[in-house]
């Protein structure tokens, strides 16, 4: 039970990243805007992070189930784009992107520092960067749940 839990807060993010979509169209939301809503978003991963260290038995478990909607969106991002050479018109395609939508900016941001010699950025980079955020911010979570249980027991 505990694990379908872990897995159903991975899919947050499909949510959060719909409803930014949604907030771009209607309200013309951009910039800073949408750099701030990232921020929120990955304070709201630590605290899962900082959750998931009750729901799992291991870091490695949890960050595997915690993020396997981004795991899955990233394989399929692939064969759309690497195989493929297009997304594909429908549900999945739209939702594929949607995943990595809260941190997209901030990936954006750091695959522009990393790749300044590029003259052209594309999706898959700035994805797989955004995963690696949200990954290291769910593990910084996780980390200090479990310090502070650690801490908890020697206090004892």
């Amino acid at each position: 039970m505990k694990k379908v839990l872990l897995v159903f807060l991975s899919l947050s993010p499909f949510v959060l990243g719909k409803f930014l979509s949604d907030l771009m169209i209607t309200t013309d939301i951009y910039g800073s805007g949408v750099t701030l809503y990232g921020m929120a978003f990955l304070t709201l991963w630590f605290v899962i992070g900082i959750t998931s260290f009750r729901l799992s038995g291991s870091i490695r478990e949890s960050v595997i189930y915690g993020h396997i909607g981004g795991f899955i969106s990233l394989l399929m991002m692939f064969l759309q784009t690497i195989i493929l050479g297009r997304f594909f018109s429908n549900s999945i395609g739209f939702y594929t992107q949607m995943y990595f939508m809260p941190t997209l900016r901030i990936g954006g941001f750091i695959e522009e520092k990393l790749l300044f010699f590029v003259k052209t950025h594309f999706l898959m980079p700035v994805s797989f960067i955004s995963l690696a955020i949200m990954i290291s911010v769910y593990a910084l979570g996780y980390k200090v749940a479990e310090n502070r249980s650690l801490s908890a027991m020697t206090k004892k």
